[in-house]
């Protein structure tokens, strides 16, 4: 994905910009903008405009405000001086491909500005469609009022480039995927004419939905609040030509997953109960609002409750946690290239002999090893290795755990289908009675059971 993907999240708001956000709910939409774009209207919204690729070409679509009643559908901070506003608008399906970024303070630059300056639209009355991407490399610089930063772009563009950005999107990309930081506010000073620009973080949007928690939903990915979202992707399980053989259990298992689904637990249930611990070494938060980590949850969680025979409640997930680690890293490699993370990562509470699931995409290279155990002779010299280099200030053990290759075992989670399921594709291919799937599936995943105490 490149920013271009997100032309359409960018908006037209009377004579300037905004961002058009998915919030954690699927019943409406955000647009972020900045409160002078309004004020400056007589306190109305015109159409906003937006543009969709159509196939061919960008078309226009319009999002008409049928009023701007403050505290129903347009919402401002209590503090007059920070200018940001926030338009509630009816739902539209496909805004949903943007994450919130907020750790400016080790990112310092490749940000983009994104908006439609006035001297675009100037130059094109016939062709709103004229895209703005103001450059690739802002520079983000040290906080303003705690909620607005400056930042400087290069080029040194004069006010007059900028005009009409304000409430433009503040992005970065990261592996792939769009994030927001905030939105631009203004230059820094009427007269500055070195590229500073003026923008405000997300945190001050956040401070105007807390003050309205039963109207508007958290600014983060509609699928942490529930695990219905995920369910479709769960178990994708591909066979190539035994796909008929598993078609059976594929079934099966989606089908399982509704427990979970019909369950209180929430991937923004799991998220702050274990925050960064959910993550391998070096992962960065923002991970954590992917789609993946929680698709990989909710398989985990179907896993364990076709174990029990029963839903897991949401009190017993600090106890599995404990016994049974799940970790994720977004890595698209082999996870013997993760072995170093793996030994940084946090294991705080989990016992000795306990199991660390990793989260990882992509199969073994060699298609055979799914497990680490110290016991297996390649594993074991790599073992060697890692303790060799260790750093111990780096560790996150409990008293009691000497060296995590040693004190737990680890297993990829496509052990649980690649290994488990297609790889013995011909043992499922005439199972098509429950009971006798159910046997089958809770022989294959007992490596779960046995590491629990």
């Amino acid at each position: 994905m490149n920013i271009d993907a997100a032309r359409k999240h960018c908006a037209i708001v009377n004579g300037g910009s905004g961002c058009i956000l998915q919030p954690m709910t699927n019943e409406y939409l955000y647009i972020l903008t900045a409160k002078h774009n309004i004020d400056k209207n007589g306190g109305q919204i015109d159409d906003v405009i937006y543009f969709e690729f159509n196939g061919n070409g960008w078309v226009s679509k319009k999002i008409t405000i049928e009023s701007t009643t403050l505290g129903v559908n347009y919402f401002i901070h209590d503090n007059s001086d920070i200018d940001v506003a926030l338009i509630k608008v009816d739902y539209i399906e496909g805004f949903d491909k943007i994450y919130r970024f907020d750790r400016l303070t080790d990112v310092k630059n490749d940000f983009h500005l994104l908006g439609y300056p006035e001297i675009r639209r100037n130059e094109n009355p016939d062709k709103n469609s004229e895209w703005f991407r103001r450059n690739d490399h802002i520079q983000i610089f040290d906080p303003r009022e705690n909620l607005q930063f400056e930042a400087g772009i290069p080029g040194n563009p004069i006010i007059e480039e900028v005009r009409g950005d304000s409430g433009g999107c503040i992005l970065k990309i990261i592996n792939g995927q769009l994030f927001i930081s905030g939105i631009q506010n203004r230059m820094a000073s009427a007269s500055e004419q070195l590229g500073k620009i003026r923008f405000t973080l997300l945190s001050a949007f956040d401070e105007i939905i807390e003050k309205h928690p039963d109207l508007l939903a958290p600014i983060l990915p509609y699928h942490l609040k529930s695990f219905s979202f995920l369910k479709d992707e769960a178990f994708n399980l591909r066979a190539g030509f035994y796909e008929e053989d598993i078609l059976f259990v594929k079934n099966f298992l989606r089908d399982k997953t509704e427990l979970v689904v019909k369950s209180s637990i929430t991937p923004l249930c799991i998220k702050n109960l274990f925050k960064s611990r959910l993550l391998l070494f070096k992962q960065k938060d923002e991970v954590l609002h992917s789609k993946h980590i929680w698709i990989i949850w909710l398989e985990f969680l179907t896993i364990l409750n076709i174990l029990k025979n029963k839903e897991i409640p949401e009190s017993d997930l600090d106890d599995i946690f404990n016994d049974i680690r799940l970790v994720y890293t977004d890595y698209q490699g082999d996870w013997s290239d993760e072995l170093t993370n793996l030994v940084y990562s946090d294991f705080k509470g989990l016992r000795k002999d306990g199991l660390v699931v990793v989260g990882i995409s992509t199969p073994p290279d060699d298609g055979e090893t799914y497990i680490l155990e110290k016991n297996i002779p390649h594993i074991a010299s790599a073992i060697k290795t890692r303790k060799r280099e260790l750093k111990r200030n780096l560790l996150q053990i409990d008293d009691g755990i000497n060296f995590p290759l040693e004190d737990y075992t680890f297993i990829h989670i496509e052990y649980f289908k690649k290994k488990a399921i297609v790889s013995k594709h011909a043992e499922y291919s005439d199972i098509l009675e429950d009971d006798v799937l159910l046997e089958k599936l809770k022989n294959e995943y007992k490596i779960l059971i046995d590491h629990e105490q």
